[in-house]
């Protein structure tokens, strides 16, 4: 029974992070696309588009770091528990 608890305690935290995570790397990636895909002018013209996108990008890339933080925090919490039962 502890076992399977464990199991799918990490389970649950791998799969959540890593669905979160491909999607903010999926607009990551989509994002420098487009840009590289501009011309030098578009891109002079448009510095402050790039400038708040890689400010967004940042935001996201901070929240999923905030959620692994908690996630494994709540995993290593259930796995202690589940370690003194």
């Amino acid at each position: 029974m502890r076992s399977k608890c464990l199991y799918y305690a990490k389970y649950y935290t791998t799969t959540l992070l890593i669905d979160y995570d491909n999607s903010v790397i999926r607009r990551i990636d989509r994002k420098v696309k487009e840009w590289a895909s501009w011309n030098r002018l578009k891109s002079f013209l448009q510095q402050n588009e790039i400038k708040d996108g890689i400010d967004r990008l940042h935001r996201d890339i901070d929240a999923v770091m905030m959620k692994f933080s908690v996630r494994t925090f709540i995993a290593s919490l259930w796995q202690y528990v589940l370690i003194q039962l």
